[in-house]
């Protein structure tokens, strides 16, 4: 379940593992996530223990009874209090907020911010804090064109009971009044606070990455772009594909900008513009309109091919790669239909 843990899972969980430690005679590493509901559980076990050494109860069922409620009140409130979200879950939250600032969508951009929100930005006025303060230096960004997100990648670093941290990438994409696209790399890092209403954006900190060798211009907070020139146009109306990699972080990208994967065993390469990472997915899972399947290693984006010969296969870049020898026949129609 993406979200919020199922009530039934949540008390579950933490109780069968303390069963498992008492039973195995021998500890076990609790997650900080379930450590909230295990204090409940040894507390009502406390409570009763005490309950019936020093004060005695003749009659059973009044004695259930106190249990049943002691138990029902302490896990009631702290399930009121405690909500557990999975990583992508925070992914999604952390995603939302940047495509609702980047594309201007400032009500949407607002209601994910924590009333005490924090920004550091990459200038000596991007020091900011509350919301509010934040809210009326970005005035100008509503008034602003909304702009293209690429090469998105984030991450979780950590979590405990009541705060994420993520931190990721993107790109920003627009063209000038000249029609020249522009671009603009932002690393950024966000504190996640939990609360009873959900999660809510405590502190972020973005800069752009530039260039050592580029000179940096005196820009205002609502600038966004350093001026990078870029031959890279992202349409919109195409879904973005979303991958996670083995070590945790979800990459979300246009299909023009894969160029293919290649398959070992149980775990994918996706080589990109951008560079290359490794995923636990199959070809079949990555199947898509703008891929050919050329290999049972190799799923290939078609604009990325040269040419075909020999039963290989020639990208852009000169990489070679290996066509089946049974699927030769119907590469060289779908070539000869897209070229």
């Amino acid at each position: 379940m993406i979200g919020r843990t199922s009530p039934i899972e949540l008390a579950f969980i933490p109780l069968v593992m303390m069963v498992f430690s008492v039973v195995s005679e021998r500890p076990l590493p609790i997650p900080a996530t379930y450590q909230r509901l295990v204090d409940v559980y040894f507390n009502f076990f406390n409570i009763i223990s005490f309950l019936s050494v020093n004060i005695r109860i003749s009659n059973i069922k009044l004695y259930n009874l106190l249990s049943t409620l002691i138990l029902w009140y302490h896990f009631h409130n702290e399930l009121l209090l405690f909500k557990l979200y999975h990583h992508q879950f925070t992914f999604d939250k952390s995603r939302e907020v940047i495509h609702a600032f980047i594309k201007r969508e400032i009500e949407s951009f607002q209601d994910l911010l924590d009333p005490y929100f924090v920004w550091l930005g990459d200038y000596s006025n991007q020091y900011i804090r509350g919301k509010e303060a934040f809210l009326e230096t970005i005035k100008l960004e509503s008034s602003l064109p909304p702009l293209d997100i690429s090469q998105e990648e984030y991450a979780v670093l950590t979590h405990e009971k009541k705060t994420w941290i993520t931190y990721g990438r993107f790109t920003v994409n627009a063209h000038g009044k000249d029609r020249e696209l522009y671009s603009s790399k932002i690393h950024f890092t966000f504190v996640w606070k939990e609360d009873k209403d959900g999660l809510f954006l405590l502190h972020a900190n973005a800069c752009h990455v530039i260039d050592a060798q580029q000179q940096l211009e005196e820009a205002m907070q609502a600038r966004v772009f350093d001026q990078i020139p870029t031959d890279t146009f992202m349409r919109e109306a195409i879904q973005k594909i979303q991958i996670k990699d083995i070590n945790g972080n979800v990459h979300f990208l246009f299909p023009e900008e894969i160029i293919y994967f290649r398959s070992d065993d149980k775990l994918t390469t996706c080589f990109n513009k951008y560079g290359s990472f490794v995923a636990r997915t199959t070809l079949r899972e990555q199947e898509h309109p703008h891929f050919v399947r050329i290999h049972s290693k190799y799923l290939v984006n078609i604009s990325f091919i040269k040419e075909i010969y020999r039963y290989k296969a020639i990208l852009l870049d000169d990489t070679v790669l290996p066509i089946g020898k049974e699927r030769y026949k119907d590469i060289q129609n779908i070539i000869g239909i897209h070229k």
